[in-house]
């Protein structure tokens, strides 16, 4: 949310400048030399502030496609475990595997706590994490204990659920 609020205002910026440099050309004792640099200064920053929203734009769909690449490498993978009978244990491999899909989604909710995530990007990642998690008793149960366990930045399966938009 804060993410969109400061993209909205970043974009009034640019519309404003034009705003606050009319009344400067009506002061009758501003000199040239200092209207000049009033100005560049206002078209430096307006400048700054559209690269640097296009650079945020860049680096949030390179981490997008970063996370949805990885995510789609062990999609496969952990359809296959979700198939497994709860009945067995989790072999060493599929254990592998779910610990680089829940290293996976720790990075996702670092990113988005950092604000290089948008809400609505992390919204649909957590319906996804929910879904594999609470889809079974297997998962559930590893998830419980090793995301626990390891550097997870608060992420808990409480955490992902509170984004998730009441249907």
């Amino acid at each position: 949310m804060h993410r969109k609020i400061i993209k909205q205002i970043k974009m009034k910026i640019v519309w404003l400048a034009p705003l606050v440099i009319a009344p400067l050309l009506l002061i009758e004792d501003l000199d040239t030399k200092n209207l000049i640099t009033i100005i560049t200064t206002i078209i430096s920053f307006v400048y700054f502030v559209q690269k640097q929203s296009m650079e945020d734009d860049k680096l949030e769909l390179e981490a997008f496609s970063s996370f949805n690449s990885r995510y789609f490498k062990l999609a496969s993978k952990i359809e296959l475990i979700l198939k497994k009978d709860e009945g067995n244990d989790l072999t060493d491999d599929e254990k592998e595997i779910l610990d680089e899909y829940f290293s996976l989604c720790v990075e996702e909710y670092f990113y988005f706590k950092k604000g290089r995530i948008s809400l609505e990007i992390w919204r649909n990642w957590a319906h996804g994490i929910s879904a594999t998690v609470r889809s079974h008793n297997l998962i559930q149960n590893y998830w419980n204990k090793t995301v626990r366990n390891k550097v997870n930045y608060g992420l808990t399966l409480k955490e992902v659920e509170k984004y998730l938009i009441k249907q």
